[in-house]
């Protein structure tokens, strides 16, 4: 099995881009012939971002600083979209059931957003678009995991099926308080 880890950190004016795109090679062990452990990511100490996306912290649906959260999404396809949806009311709905995550999100920018976290997400099936600020954009498939350092993302699946991804977000202190936005 192939996967793929990308890593996402800032340039020097702070626009979100890919700082590592690379395939992750196996460790096994003698003892265990077919074992084989994957090593994505592994951080010791006071998790830190290189600065503020600018949004003030939202509980429950992304993690405060000292929180790690664990859950599957399921990205429908673009097409599955409804234009005749009321706002307000979308507005409204997402409010009670994930109280504060809009703050998180950049109005100019449909679903473009940012959190004071370090996110590791791993596509379990479908493929799914992960979009940067600076314009870059991956393809992601089955196999590749996104570690997010705060950075300004959006999921677009342009698949026509859904994509599921399984994240584990951790609550992290950025490093400045400049806004990335």
């Amino acid at each position: 099995m192939e996967f793929r880890r990308i890593v996402t950190g800032h340039d020097a004016s702070g626009k979100s881009v890919i700082v590592r795109d690379d395939q992750v090679s196996p460790t096994t062990l003698m003892q265990a012939p077919g074992f084989e452990a994957y090593e994505l990511w592994s951080e010791k100490g006071v998790r830190l971002i290189e600065h503020s996306s600018g949004t003030p912290g939202a509980p429950r649906f992304f993690p405060e600083e000292d929180e790690i959260i664990v859950r599957f999404c399921v990205f429908p396809p673009e097409s599955a979209s409804r234009p005749d949806i009321d706002l307000e009311k979308t507005i409204q709905d997402t409010e009670r059931r994930y109280p504060g995550m809009l703050k998180h999100f950049d109005p100019k920018a449909p679903g473009m957003h940012a959190t004071d976290s370090v996110d590791f997400g791993f596509v379990i099936s479908g493929e799914i678009e992960l979009e940067l600020d600076s314009g870059q954009a991956v393809s992601l498939k089955p196999g590749c995991c996104v570690v997010q350092t705060g950075t300004w993302h959006a999921w677009r699946n342009r698949s026509g099926k859904p994509a599921v991804m399984a994240f584990i977000l951790a609550g992290a202190k950025r490093r400045s308080k400049k806004a990335s936005a």
